[in-house]
């Protein structure tokens, strides 16, 4: 199985200081996704690894909610946990919470997730491990906290993964739209485009910038057009693969006229 390592320092200060030695905290996943029916109950292990040579950990796990942000470019906004509308705070017990790990030691934490019956779409949240080390040698009034944590992605099978784009138009040298969720997770689309010609024949493909959806919200999107494309009549597809087989496709086709300008002509529903 490959492992997905993850490897976060959060330094917290108030004060600046020009050097800090600190132990790294690895975890083996750093994100976690959990497909359940309603009403199952999941019973895992996260291990947890120290990587100084010299020094030992103390650690303390605790649990908080999270959210993506504008510009959705997977910018997370952290809050105390139970605060977010698709908080699994009340679904997940975990344990040790306060553990010692000694210089290039491990620990399994046991953690399980019990999903309500009438649970439905996509609950999240962030197991975090602390350790805090006080006061930086010489430096007054500066604290230093070190942190990693594991993104939890827990969704029923009974979710819905959909989404619809809106105000498609052309600017300056860009196709440009915005990607609506209507479904109930989190999208995070690999999403393609190509410009095929009214001959069949692919001119230009490329990927789409992704982004990080929470449901209910819109993010902006950009497809590049090429100065260099040639006059004449083509269809752009765009597809927004999430994974397991769902998808959503759209299609428009738009003319570049001999003097380089360029119209969006239908938009297939």
């Amino acid at each position: 199985m490959r492992k997905n390592i993850l490897i976060l320092a959060i330094i917290l200060s108030l004060g600046g200081f020009s050097s800090v030695a600190y132990a790294q905290i690895m975890l083996e996943e750093g994100k976690i996704i959990i497909r359940a029916n309603p009403g199952e109950t999941i019973v895992n292990v996260l291990p947890v690894h120290n990587m100084s040579t010299t020094n030992t950990v103390n650690l303390r796990a605790y649990w908080e909610d999270f959210n993506y942000v504008e510009p959705f470019d997977g910018t997370k906004d952290f809050t105390p946990s139970g605060t977010s509308e698709r908080s699994a705070s009340r679904w997940v017990n975990f344990s040790p919470q306060q553990f010692s790990l000694e210089a290039k030691g491990s620990k399994k934490i046991s953690y399980s997730i019990q999903v309500p019956t009438d649970a439905k779409g996509g609950y999240y949240g962030v197991l975090f491990f602390e350790e805090g080390t006080g006061q930086a040698e010489g430096q007054v009034g500066v604290s230093i906290v070190t942190r990693v944590g594991a993104l939890f992605f827990i969704e029923t099978t009974t979710s819905s993964r959909k989404g619809k784009v809106e105000n498609l138009k052309f600017e300056e040298n860009h196709f440009s739209g915005d990607f609506v969720n209507l479904g109930d997770v989190i999208l995070i689309p690999d999403s393609t485009y190509y410009l095929m010609n009214d001959e069949g024949i692919v001119a230009y493909r490329g990927e789409i910038k992704k982004f990080y959806l929470a449901a209910g919200k819109a993010a902006n999107f950009q497809v590049p057009v090429s100065k260099e494309l040639a006059s004449g009549k083509y269809t752009a597809v765009l597809t927004f693969d999430f994974g397991n087989g769902e998808n959503e496709t759209q299609e428009f086709d738009f003319r570049k006229t001999s003097d380089g300008s360029i119209s969006i002509e239908k938009v297939v529903p």
